[in-house]
């Protein structure tokens, strides 16, 4: 069986985004692992606050989440 992950489209709560890249964690713990990694890698974090990004963000535009996605998805 397969598991497929939800596609991101349109506006997103932030905690939707953190389990999509961190599935296996609760929704709590995976926030607090894509905050953490957004604060850690500071040029992913410039280019989010461009954006209107802070660490109190709890929804993603669309222009936020493909930023996110060129860094953290795999290449095709």
């Amino acid at each position: 069986m397969s598991t497929r992950r939800p596609r991101l489209e349109g506006i997103c709560p932030f905690t939707e985004v953190a389990r999509y890249y961190y599935p296996t964690r609760s929704t709590n713990a995976a926030a607090r692992a894509l905050r953490q990694y957004i604060e850690s890698h500071k040029e992913l974090q410039r280019e989010l606050q461009e954006t209107g990004y802070d660490h109190h963000t709890r929804e993603l535009s669309p222009k936020q989440i493909a930023i996110l996605k060129r860094r953290l998805d795999p290449a095709d």
